[in-house]
């Protein structure tokens, strides 16, 4: 197996375009894509699956759950500790000590990245 296919990646937008477009980029590259279309679907989603996402791609204004609160839930749960989350946001208040690439962004900029967090992540399809 490819490394690239063993890496799990969440993308968490209520913008279906950003989301189809990410997803259908990244499955291109051989990762694993879901997606979410706020907070509360991204946990759901982390609390049902076995396999874990190597890395959550998170925007922060949502409706419903947004993000600045699913990273509230998120820290607050000892069982989905340690997940990589990159924050893609427009606006200036960016969580401190979160990876984030800044809105609008280029398809080439969101692979380099990705792609570089993915390399010293070492979840793959197998951890639970």
């Amino acid at each position: 197996m490819d490394a690239i296919e063993a890496h799990r990646i969440l993308i968490v937008d209520d913008d279906v375009d950003i989301r189809d477009a990410l997803q259908d980029l990244l499955q291109r590259k051989g990762y694993i894509v879901t997606t979410a279309r706020d907070g509360r679907e991204a946990l759901e989603s982390l609390r049902s699956v076995a396999a874990r996402p190597c890395l959550i791609l998170l925007d922060l204004m949502m409706p419903g759950m947004s993000g600045w609160e699913f990273l509230t839930e998120l820290d607050g749960c000892d069982s989905l500790a340690g997940l990589t989350v990159v924050v893609m946001s427009a606006c200036r208040d960016i969580p401190a000590g979160r990876p984030a690439i800044k809105k609008p962004f280029s398809m080439k900029q969101i692979t380099e990245l990705v792609e570089q967090l993915c390399a010293q992540d070492r979840c793959s399809m197998s951890a639970a």
